[in-house]
């Protein structure tokens, strides 16, 4: 009888583990934000900075993360991440100062590089070949709720807890993380005498051992392939960056109710699940740079729409831009997986995460700008449409060499 692939286990061990780290080191903070405000005298821009500081820490160091990944594994990442997580977590529970707001999010900054994505796609393009795309659909499908799990639980404890009681409970709930990634994830199936994909037959040596090859020989951040990725994804995660501050207050000046503007900013996050679920079933029969291509376009006519404006724009960006906005995650994981060596693919991903984080942190801040110039947020939507569509462009130009295919 053929033993389970453990490859599997890690996949929904990591699926819980991602979630919660998103829970509680993404979508808290807007949950605490206002009752910490109130206790301490503090405004939003002050609150607002420590988050900024975090996402900016975060992408810095995403390189030496992924260094780090690629050397010993993602056991150890994610695990101490999580022991530090929880520990940074109550002293945020402790805060009473400014400064100190600031030291704990930089710090958690760091964390969240070590405990969202970026970790688990490490470990899933080591263990998976033939089933990547189902394995980091997976996660991101589990993890895409984060926010429909959290947000309500995060407002029932504020109520009965306070919100230092209730970061108290998510940082032992971030700590109690830790246990299932030590004991289950693994550096390499070899580890627990598997091969790739749980594939009965023995992987060819070339198979394993060529990535370390490759990336011994090749300078693969120089590389012109990984220059091409690094600025399609820069360019085209801008959109989301923007409108993630300024959604609700650009649908507002438009003059949508409330309402509606809850419903679209709402759905947003449930038309993501149905772009992952669609993008995956596209991965077996569509090449990953034209599909990737295909997404950033189909997520500028998503934004295009908004643009142009009208009743009927508003459902056409909600449906183009919702769907896609979830693919791009899977795309980025995919794409790097088959464009470059296994063995690199840590520092690939964090150099990458960085010059997405680079865009990320400044876009909302050039868009309030373009806001207060021009009085609306038309020029802010075509520099959008503009960078989507370049990044749909770039992308073409990456093409995987032989050596990349290990």
């Amino acid at each position: 009888m053929t033993r389970a692939f453990h490859g599997w286990r890690m996949v929904w061990t990591m699926a819980f583990s991602t979630t919660v780290a998103y829970g509680v080191l993404f979508y808290s903070f807007a949950v605490f934000v206002q009752p910490m405000e109130l206790e301490l005298n503090w405004n939003r821009a002050q609150t607002s900075g420590a988050l900024s500081l975090s996402a900016i820490i975060g992408g810095l160091v995403a390189p030496l993360i992924g260094r780090v990944l690629d050397r010993h594994g993602s056991r150890v990442v994610m695990s101490l991440g999580s022991v530090a997580a929880a520990a940074l977590l109550l002293l945020w529970a402790q805060t009473f100062s400014l400064l100190m707001l600031y030291a704990v999010w930089a710090s958690l900054g760091v964390t969240g590089a070590m405990t969202f994505y970026d970790p688990a796609f490490t470990a899933i393009a080591v263990w998976f070949k033939r089933d990547r795309a189902r394995a980091i659909l997976t996660v991101t499908l589990v993890a895409g709720l984060a926010s429909t799990i959290f947000i309500p639980l995060d407002t029932w404890l504020l109520g009965a807890l306070g919100w230092r009681g209730a970061v108290r409970v998510l940082a032992g709930l971030m700590g109690l993380t830790a246990l299932p990634l030590w004991v289950v994830v693994r550096r390499h199936p070899s580890d627990v005498a598997q091969t790739v994909d749980g594939l009965s037959e023995s992987v060819p040596a070339t198979l394993v051992c060529s990535s370390v090859a490759a990336s011994s020989k090749t300078d693969w951040l120089r590389s012109r392939v990984f220059w091409i990725v690094a600025v399609a994804f820069a360019l085209g995660r801008m959109a989301v960056a923007v409108l993630a501050a300024h959604l609700v207050p650009l649908l507002t000046e438009r003059g949508y109710t409330r309402a509606i503007t809850a419903t679209i900013a709402g759905a947003i996050g449930i038309l993501q699940l149905v772009g992952r679920v669609f993008f995956t079933g596209l991965t077996s029969t569509s090449g990953l740079i034209w599909l990737s291509s295909a997404t950033f376009a189909v997520h500028g006519l998503g934004v295009l729409a908004l643009a142009l404006g009208g009743n009927a724009g508003i459902w056409v960006f909600l449906i183009l831009y919702g769907t896609t906005n979830g693919a791009i995650t899977l795309t980025r994981a995919a794409l790097l997986a088959e464009l470059f060596p296994s063995g690199v693919y840590g520092r690939i991903n964090g150099a990458v995460s960085l010059c997405v984080a680079l865009t990320s942190a400044s876009m909302p801040l050039i868009a309030g700008l373009l806001h207060t110039y021009s009085g609306n947020y038309d020029l802010t939507l075509w520099l959008l449409v503009a960078s989507l569509a370049l990044s749909a462009g770039v992308i073409l130009l990456a093409r995987p060499t032989p050596a990349s295919r290990a």
